[in-house]
């Protein structure tokens, strides 16, 4: 869970206090301090340096989320803090842990065959730096690791945000690069790299009083180690046509882009409507298209909010995708989610808040329900997932 950098003016630093001039040092007497002259800079009281502020802790948060869909069980409690140290550095560091339960059906070339149960869990930690050396840009560079039984993941990353035209726009650049091993639970000695390469590129412009506008472009190159392909499970086989089952292999690297925009209107001051609009396409021809929309609500001063948010997605398949294969290709896949699909999301969350409750500033709870779909286009009755996502949190802003 990534926390949100916080852009901070830079700190003030006091000029050094000034000393004695040369006429005091020339008419002081052996032994003795020098003399103060009426108007040199030694006769004015001068106050100490301000000492720099303590590092303070200036946002916790916690939350935990519960996500069932008829396949699978998640559970996904995570915990965050914020810190402001001095001369405009913040620092944040989150956890957050997802303990899986379920089961993953297998595809043949006519039907679903079985279904595949596990239980597994993954932990993961995130820690940001950021630098404000004024109030118009910033930099901030970021570090996160998972683990689970058969994968680990290490992320490194850099970027920058600057303000321009008197604030009216924004621009960021982010660059990250993520570095996997798959494994297998069963064979310790197994381990399958890959590496992941990405490029954000943004810009948000103020268009009006009440109305901002934002564009994002997504550049991602993957590669992996070619016994097992990209995004391929060890643990996943494909059936023939002649019977025989054979591990899914994939290509070992895989490119990627994507484009998004996004509109954001108020009306007048206690609600808002979002609008946007993402167009992905890969090196596998898998191409999607996502519209999200969401409506957003304040009541009572802001102690309350209420959003509706909803989402409609479409994914073709990749180029090498089948429900079955006639004869050991050179790739294959039992992924039903590199198949053509459909998907969608819809829900409802309530944030209620108390300002200057006790050492905070704004104190908040949150609770969200939202419901999401999937249909396949290959056995929908079969595969297709209906699932609830439920979660809450606290937050605390001091």
């Amino acid at each position: 869970m990534w926390l949100p950098l916080v852009l901070l003016p830079s700190a003030a630093f006091a000029d050094d206090p000034p000393g004695g001039g040369p006429e005091a040092s020339a008419a002081a007497t052996p032994g003795e301090a020098p003399a103060a002259t009426p108007g040199d800079p030694a006769s004015v009281p001068v106050a100490p340096a301000p000492a720099a502020p303590a590092p303070r802790v200036t946002e916790t948060n916690a939350r935990v989320d519960h996500f069932a869909d008829g396949w699978i069980t998640v559970v996904a409690p995570g915990a965050g803090v914020k810190v402001d140290l001095t001369h405009g550095w913040t620092v944040d560091a989150a956890w957050a842990s997802d303990i899986i339960s379920g089961a993953t059906p297998h595809i043949t070339t006519d039907a679903v065959s079985s279904a595949t149960r596990f239980t597994e869990a993954r932990h993961g930690l995130t820690l940001g730096i950021d630098r404000a050396p004024s109030t118009d840009w910033s930099v901030h560079g970021s570090y996160s690791g998972s683990a689970e039984s058969d994968f680990v993941s290490h992320s490194a990353g850099v970027g920058m945000k600057a303000d321009a035209f008197g604030r009216m726009v924004t621009f960021s650049a982010d660059y990250h690069a993520r570095f996997e091993t798959v494994g297998r639970a069963d064979d310790a000695a197994y381990a399958a790299p890959a590496n992941v390469h990405t490029l954000d590129l943004g810009g948000r412009t103020i268009l009006g009083r009440s109305t901002t506008a934002t564009l994002l472009a997504t550049g991602e190159f993957e590669s992996c180690a070619e016994a097992l392909g990209c995004d391929a499970s060890p643990y996943r086989k494909v059936r023939l046509e002649d019977g025989l089952s054979l591990s899914e292999r994939h290509p070992g690297v895989r490119g990627r882009v994507a484009a998004a925009a996004r509109v954001s209107q108020a009306f007048g001051v206690a609600t808002a409507m979002h609008a946007g609009y993402r167009y992905y396409l890969d090196t596998w021809e898998v191409t999607g298209h996502t519209v999200q929309l969401s409506l957003v609500r304040s009541f009572f001063d802001d102690h309350l909010t209420v959003r509706a948010n909803g989402r409609y997605a479409r994914q073709s398949a990749a180029s090498f995708w089948g429900p079955g294969y006639a004869s050991a290709s050179e790739w294959r896949t039992g992924d039903l989610d590199l198949g053509g699909l459909t998907s969608g999301q819809g829900g409802l969350s309530v944030e209620g808040s108390l300002y200057g409750l006790g050492p905070a500033s704004r104190a908040s709870l949150s609770a969200h329900v939202d419901r999401l779909w999937l249909r396949h286009d290959v056995f929908p009755d079969e595969t297709s997932r209906d699932g609830w996502l439920l979660g809450g949190g606290i937050d605390a802003i001091f």
